[in-house]
């Protein structure tokens, strides 16, 4: 309890029901360790966490698990965010073979499995913020139904119907876009006709179905853990 560890070695230890209250870490080495029914803050281990990408995020995850069950919903999202991290370092040095070590154990098969792999965790940063950010998921909603889409129904605006009659604006075609994402309050004048546009209005729709399904469970996880 309110103990400073400078310089300590704990290669492979095993740390069940401790109390690591007010504990400081300076430069210490937890490769390989594991903990059970306890856990250390994250802004004090972030600097002794191991500097290997794949054991780093062995022990991220171990943490964040810990957390998790002891009730730090922020510790465990902390945690959980350092073992994506981790994760995505491991992946580019593996299909990198930036070292001895990943050129002897990844082969070639194995390092475009592991691009692919990579390029999947990035693209779920930047569409969903890995399901830990819901202001990635609205904020890319938002640039989606505002402006991606309305201005690809505003190209084909031959294939849309308006049922006044009237020329087709970029104001119409925005409403069109809001309509499809959140069908219920927003009433659009606009019809799809053509293939083009009906096939980026079912797009647009499934998208909407889906953002409205991630950000309920995002919803969901917090409520869980207030």
């Amino acid at each position: 309890r309110r103990a400073e560890l400078r310089n300590c070695r704990f290669v492979g230890c095993r740390f069940f029901d401790c109390n690591f209250s007010h504990v400081a870490l300076k430069s210490c080495d937890f490769r390989f360790s594991f903990f059970r029914g306890c856990q250390i803050a994250h802004s004090e281990f972030e600097y002794s966490l191991p500097s290997e990408p794949n054991l780093r995020e062995d022990l991220t995850r171990n943490l964040s698990v810990e957390s998790s069950r002891l009730g730090l919903s922020q510790e465990a999202r902390s945690y959980r965010m350092a073992e994506i991290q981790a994760h995505e370092q491991h992946l580019k040095a593996a299909f990198r073979g930036s070292s001895q070590w990943y050129r002897e154990h990844f082969d070639n098969l194995r390092r475009i499995q592991t691009f692919l792999e990579w390029s999947l965790s990035l693209l779920n940063r930047w569409l969903w913020g890995y399901g830990e950010r819901a202001t990635v998921l609205v904020r890319n909603l938002l640039v989606l139904s505002v402006v991606v889409f309305p201005i690809s129904f505003f190209i084909f605006r031959e294939q849309l119907s308006h049922s006044s009659g009237n020329t087709i604006t970029f104001l119409d075609t925005l409403y069109l876009s809001l309509q499809n994402v959140v069908p219920a309050g927003i009433v659009s004048e606009m019809v799809a006709i053509g293939p083009t546009t009906r096939f980026l209005a079912g797009i647009e729709s499934l998208l909407g179905v889906v953002a409205v399904a991630l950000f309920a469970a995002y919803v969901f996880r917090w409520s869980l853990h207030r």
